[in-house]
């Protein structure tokens, strides 16, 4: 019995520092994704303000794809990440609750 607590408590720790680190990782994600619309908005503004053009044409469809796929190709993997470690967790519960039946 004392086995199965601890096997519990380290499945539990385990899944704990795997949310932490989804959530960190989200967060990040976030943040990645504000500070590319941050620079991508600040270089088209610059552009109407200082009457010339910084960035045109393909080049500027081109920086836009450069600051926007790494953070969406990330925040998929982070995505995914914390849908595996919900589904580990629905399925620790499911198997906790079933294992602690007792037979008819």
């Amino acid at each position: 019995m004392p086995d199965e607590n601890a096997d519990r408590e380290i499945v539990l720790a385990k899944l704990d520092n795997d949310h932490k680190l989804a959530r960190l990782g989200l967060q990040g994600t976030l943040y990645g994704a504000c500070g590319s619309l941050i620079a991508i908005v600040a270089i088209a503004v610059m552009q109407v303000f200082t009457g010339r053009n910084i960035i045109e044409g393909w080049a500027f469809a081109f920086m836009v794809l450069f600051f926007v796929a790494p953070v969406a190709l990330y925040g998929s993997f982070i995505f995914k990440r914390t849908l595996d470690i919900s589904a580990g967790i629905a399925s620790t519960t499911l198997r906790a609750k079933t294992e602690s039946r007792e037979p008819r």
